[in-house]
């Protein structure tokens, strides 16, 4: 089928065992050059030697067009490798078009796939070293800026907040409460703000009353959650729509690894600096 006629500039590498195929079309290459992955789509199938397939996931590149406030598709792959090194080789397949390099490029959590478009489309080979000069340049280290930035999708990143295990032992208000709080960190775009925000979580965290005290004054726990309150009003209808799609991803079992560990860099270290003083200031109250 890939030598035949209709499908030959269409079908651009395929495998048997174990299956992959890469599909993009001339048009969609000249669409990208004018300007997600899942696995629910595709059925498992059973081999001639009688194997059935592991999950199928179509992996999907897409444009987002501003201009025209609309998304299209430029190249696919169907596979049941879903490792960094199989991904990695379809976008440099893709890559070898003649197509321009993005500038930004938005997945979701998956560590394969950061992984693959990092040594990809830009100049490191692992997304530990990414992550570490990404540090450095909030930091105001001079360093050379990235020739793709990764960023990772807002509704994913919440989902994975969703799922930790402090905030599914608690009741909904307060889960909901700490999620938007988060929330405002993910949409900033200014240290010193993140800082603040992450200030403001922490003093709400650690301390064990709020209210008013003794001389009929407001805590700072009480301060700190009005604050946040406040700022997460200014957010509220997107965070609203965050919190019903992760109900949705909530159904599905997600497949592939999730980054769990960060590295030691800077920035991790002036969060950790952060949190260690608050715990002092509350153990001291």
């Amino acid at each position: 089928m890939k030598g035949m006629l209709s499908y030959n500039t269409i079908f651009h590498d395929i495998g048997y065992d174990r299956f992959y195929l890469y599909y993009w079309s001339s048009s969609e290459v000249n669409a990208y050059s004018n300007y997600n992955a899942t696995g629910a789509l595709v059925k498992k199938v059973t081999l001639i030697n009688g194997r059935e397939t592991g999950h199928i996931f179509l992996y999907q590149i897409g444009v987002n067009d501003f201009d025209n406030n609309c998304q299209f598709s430029v190249a696919h792959m169907l596979s049941e490798r879903h490792d960094h090194n199989n991904i990695g080789h379809w976008l440099t397949e893709w890559f070898k078009t003649s197509i321009s390099p993005p500038k930004i490029v938005v997945t979701d959590q998956s560590l394969a796939l950061m992984m693959a478009v990092v040594k990809t489309f830009t100049q490191y080979l692992t997304l530990n070293k990414y992550i570490s000069v990404c540090s450095d340049l909030i930091m105001e280290k001079d360093i050379e800026v990235p020739t793709c930035m990764l960023r990772n999708d807002f509704n994913y990143i919440m989902h994975l907040i969703s799922s930790w295990l402090k905030l599914n032992t608690t009741t909904a208000r307060i889960k909901n409460f700490y999620m938007r709080s988060i929330g405002l960190i993910i949409v900033s775009m200014d240290f010193e703000d993140m800082k603040n925000v992450l200030r403001h979580i922490f003093t709400v965290a650690l301390h064990e009353t709020d209210g008013q005290n003794y001389n009929n004054e407001p805590t700072e726990c009480e301060n700190s959650k009005k604050y946040l309150k406040q700022r997460i009003a200014t957010h509220k209808t997107e965070f609203d729509e965050t919190i019903h799609i992760i109900e949705d991803l909530n159904k599905f079992n997600e497949i592939d690894s999730q980054i769990n560990n960060w590295p030691n860099t800077s920035i991790f270290e002036k969060i950790r600096y952060i949190y260690n003083n608050f715990i002092e200031s509350a153990n001291n109250i």
